[in-house]
């Protein structure tokens, strides 16, 4: 279960995302689709595709973490309602992903206006400490 899930929703402007935001809803257009690339994951055993695709609204702009079949759902200058939504850290910059139950369906109400000088995903964020998930109990 994605602990997303666990959150009451909230509907987000970019300009408001912070490095915690997790299920969340917001509406935005899609700048640009940046050439996907094939990632081999250890932890699924498979190899994946992803692809960032800058997206934006009037209050800035952010990365959108896409994967596999997500990536050949969106088009640049088309807007979208992304669903369930959670902020990741990633290289100490913030990225929008989507839960395993998170959409993306297009609007039928268009963003025009974006305001490309607030680039939330060049900001710099510090990771805080989570502890491990698993603990170890030693054999004596």
């Amino acid at each position: 279960m994605d602990s997303s899930e666990n959150y009451p929703k909230k509907s987000f402007k970019i300009g408001e995302l912070k490095a915690d935001s997790i299920g969340f809803d917001m509406k935005a257009k899609i700048i640009r689709v940046e050439p996907a690339k094939e990632v081999f994951s250890e932890k699924m055993g498979a190899t994946l595709t992803t692809a960032y695709v800058l997206i934006g609204d009037k209050t800035g702009v952010i990365n959108l973490s896409l994967w596999n079949e997500m990536i050949d759902k969106v088009e640049p200058g088309k807007t979208y309602e992304i669903k369930n939504a959670y902020v990741s850290i990633f290289n100490k910059r913030i990225q929008v992903n989507l839960s395993r139950k998170g959409e993306i369906i297009e609007s039928k109400e268009e963003i025009a206006e974006i305001n490309m000088e607030n680039k939330m995903s060049e900001k710099l964020f510090q990771k805080k400490y989570e502890p491990p998930k698993k603990y170890f109990k030693r054999r004596m």
